[in-house]
């Protein structure tokens, strides 16, 4: 059996021309990841109109700490999947494979179950009733999407990108514009925050049915009769550090922007927020690329190929390079047009704007260095850089945002994404013996 799961799933082994590899998958995810930023816009304009502001703002609200929900349930067990899956994969493991999809939904379950609990009782006890429909609401979708996040990862894990971006990315967002426009249409009632969060609810138990069943068809099947494996305390601690890791990614996305606020106007705060968005759209190249290199990494470092992996890492990079130069050029030169689009107020955060862009390059520029410490079992230093970069973060806003504003807050941001980034480079370099450079 083993020879047959074998020969079936992992014997495919990553050839040298890698470029061509990540050029052939990156276009396949740049396309469906070009859909989904249009399905996404196309969704912030049906809710607007059909919920109204006021809803609205109750829709948005409840779906900030939906996310917070659902990043705690799925207990960072996303991320450990792709590493795992595809490391499994390549050491030809299906018993572990199979203990680690297995024991994986358990514990994501349970969390996320405890969660919902906790969250009805307290709203419960807090809540006035129409904020508390809603978040029962969002406490009946914590379980199922923490799933539906965990199964997109096995199969993106298992080199199914396409079907690992288009449900999650796609799929949702669109089933959701649908039971709204049934909601206000064909049942003509108008559609609130409560109704609105039915919509997300429906939508993702139907796209989770649609992951399992590809799941189900294109790798259960393959190793269903296999006896599981299990590294129950391993794993969750692996996964316990990466959702550490995206916790703190949260928090130095938020620093900056609470600190502006304090010491300046909303106004300010608005204009900023913009400007970030904006200066993240340059690291759209990183963001596809990342899809289909972190599985490679687990798999070539599982293999003990550095040579190898040294050449992904060094074609990724040129990759994301080739990405986000022009873009960032292109940004830097029509960034004011572009604020402008916002109202003519957004237009004082432009040098803001640069300076936050100069930032993302060097952060395209280190390429996967992520991916490199919590792909090959270095998380544990990635925490720490992380934490370490909060704190350096919170102290550079506290220096900066006061006397200079908006252009304080972003050289904030920026230095803080420069220094992690330079940190977790020397560490793969140290701990992994990769260089993070465009040269192998």
């Amino acid at each position: 059996m083993k020879r047959q799961f074998n020969k079936v799933i992992f014997v495919k082994h990553l050839q040298d021309d890698t470029s061509k590899k990540l050029i052939d998958g990156s276009a396949i995810v740049f396309l469906l990841n070009v859909a989904a930023i249009g399905v996404s816009f196309l969704t912030e304009i049906v809710l607007t109109r059909t919920l109204g502001t006021a809803n609205y703002g109750h829709f948005t609200y409840a779906m900030a700490w939906l996310n917070l929900m659902v990043l705690t349930g799925r207990m960072g067990f996303d991320t450990a999947a792709v590493r795992f899956v595809a490391e499994y994969q390549e050491r030809a493991n299906g018993s572990l494979l199979k203990g680690f999809i297995t024991r994986s939904q358990q514990i994501s379950i349970c969390c996320s179950f405890s969660l919902s609990v906790i969250v009805l009782f307290f709203g419960y006890v807090l809540m006035d009733e129409a904020t508390f429909r809603t978040f029962a609401m969002c406490a009946l979708i914590v379980p199922f999407w923490s799933l539906l996040f965990i199964y997109s990862a096995y199969l993106q894990g298992t080199k199914f990108y396409a079907l690992s971006v288009f449900p999650q990315q796609i799929a949702r967002p669109l089933l959701i514009i649908l039971i709204v426009l049934m909601i206000n249409g064909l049942f003509n009632i108008k559609p609130n925050s409560f109704h609105a969060m039915l919509s997300v609810l429906l939508a993702v138990v139907s796209t989770l049915i649609m992951v399992r069943v590809f799941f189900q068809n294109k790798v259960h099947r393959l190793f269903r009769d296999i006896r599981p494996r299990y590294k129950t305390a391993y794993w969750f601690n692996v996964s316990f550090q990466l959702c550490l890791i995206s916790f703190f990614k949260i928090a130095l996305r938020q620093i900056d922007i609470i600190v502006l606020g304090i010491f300046a106007n909303a106004s300010a705060v608005g204009v900023y927020s913009i400007a970030i968005k904006i200066s993240e759209l340059t690291t759209f190249g990183m963001m596809v690329t990342n899809v289909i290199v972190a599985p490679m990494i687990s798999q070539i470092y599982a293999r003990g190929d550095k040579e190898l992996l040294q050449n992904t890492v060094s074609s990724t990079i040129r990759i994301i390079l080739i990405a986000t130069v022009p873009l960032s050029i292109v940004m830097a030169i029509c960034g004011k047009w572009i604020l402008g689009l916002f109202g003519a107020d957004f237009m004082i955060g432009y040098t803001a704007l640069v300076i936050l862009i100069i930032g993302q390059i060097v952060n395209s520029a280190c390429g996967p260095v992520g991916f490199l410490m919590s792909m090959t079992g270095h998380q544990n230093q990635s925490v720490t850089v992380f934490g370490s970069s909060i704190l350096f973060n919170l102290i550079l806003s506290l220096l900066l945002i006061p006397p200079f504003g908006l252009i304080g807050a972003a050289f904030s941001t920026s230095l803080t994404t420069v220094f992690w980034n330079l940190l977790l480079s020397y560490l793969t370099w140290k701990k992994v013996g990769i260089k993070t450079s465009v040269f192998k």
